[in-house]
């Protein structure tokens, strides 16, 4: 496999905003509030939201004012293209532009609190090249949340607009490349 990693860190950097989204990305509020707390909850008016797909757009609705690193991978036919969204040196978002190849391309967002997957949007173009001769590819949009401890809580997916069943591997295959993501990320981060 090889891999190339380019960090690409946003021109601007805006350290107090930042130090107000590290303050204000917890999910559990302390009993008291520090002035730092206090600045972020006035510019965000509240924590983010524990739903995850309402921490999704929570954090969607900031990436206008956080840092963020490129990186890029390659396996085989498969080369990656993403784009990490930090509060602080963690990742909260990662946006991946995948190339499959022949087999298709996969445009995917995975969004973390903790280093942990709360919630990801998958969108692929997958081609079947398996005889008989391949009709037009399939569009694939699938949509995942999960609890704190990795456990897929809910989901969606449709194949050519057509709502389907979730197959048993892959909700596991989306951690686990979430994953994968998130260290690279955290590695581009820290070059």
């Amino acid at each position: 496999m090889t891999e190339k990693s380019i960090a690409e860190p946003r021109p601007h950097r805006r350290s107090w905003l930042l130090a107000a989204l590290v303050a204000a990305l917890p999910l559990s509020c302390s009993g008291s509030e520090s002035g730092l707390e206090r600045a972020a909850s006035g510019l965000f008016s509240a924590d983010p939201p524990t739903a995850p797909a309402a921490y999704s757009a929570w954090v969607d609705a900031r990436t206008g004012e956080m840092d963020w690193v490129r990186g890029q991978w390659e396996a085989g036919d498969a080369q990656s293209r993403f784009k990490a969204f930090m509060v602080g040196e963690e990742p909260v978002l990662v946006a991946e532009s995948l190339d499959l190849g022949d087999y298709g391309e996969e445009r995917a967002r995975y969004y973390f609190s903790g280093g942990v997957l709360l919630h990801c949007r998958q969108f692929k173009l997958l081609r079947d090249l398996s005889p008989p001769a391949p009709g037009r590819p399939d569009e694939v949009a699938v949509i995942m949340s999960f609890d704190l401890d990795g456990r897929l809580s809910e989901y969606t997916k449709t194949v050519n607009g057509q709502a389907v069943t979730l197959e048993g591997w892959e909700a596991g295959a989306a951690l686990r490349h979430a994953e994968m993501l998130l260290e690279r990320a955290a590695g581009a981060a820290r070059h």
